[in-house]
């Protein structure tokens, strides 16, 4: 994060305001680019910030974060939303990660996943990871169409009113 200069040459109330700019700055990012670029980076984002950072399957989906093509905004937006709600759905996650690694079906389909070198830092062996990666991938479609919807009602008016804001004087 860097600031500007004229921050440091401000007042003390500037100063501490930089930081919220510049927060509001990658708010705002979120509006920029395409609707697909948003939809996808809100996706992966939310899929990402949903499940356990401590294993395979997370550095693998912040891989494709990095690799693919979209709004990293909207992606650093969704991670941190869902981040913040894991939380209150930890319990719940755990209870259908347990149900599902429970059924004889699901456990001998990935016993032979799991005994693979390197198998247990997948982390499905885990309650809360492997249902967060069944959670995230069935709140995908949703979400997609979700945010395509929201960036195509909303866009087009985020952007008339900062070309307003620039026609007036005003800095961006």
């Amino acid at each position: 994060m860097s600031f500007s200069p004229e921050a440091a040459s401000a007042g003390p109330i500037a100063r501490r305001s930089e930081p919220l700019r510049v927060a509001v700055d990658g708010l705002v990012g979120v509006c920029c680019g395409t609707a697909e670029e948003t939809a996808r980076g809100v996706t992966l984002g939310f899929w990402f910030g949903l499940l356990p950072k401590e294993n395979a399957t997370a550095c693998a989906l912040g891989l494709a974060v990095a690799a693919v093509r979209l709004n990293l905004a909207a992606a650093a937006w969704a991670a941190l939303a869902a981040t913040a709600l894991v939380p209150l759905l930890d319990p719940y996650l755990h209870r259908l990660g347990l149900a599902l690694l429970s059924a004889p079906s699901v456990r001998g389909g990935l016993a032979p996943l799991l005994a693979l070198p390197g198998g247990a830092w997948l982390g499905w062996d885990n309650t809360v990871a492997f249902a967060a990666l069944l959670v995230g991938a069935a709140a995908a479609w949703p979400l997609h169409r979700g945010a395509l919807a929201a960036h195509r009602a909303l866009a087009a008016a985020w952007t008339d009113w900062r070309t307003a804001d620039r026609l007036a004087g005003e800095a961006p």
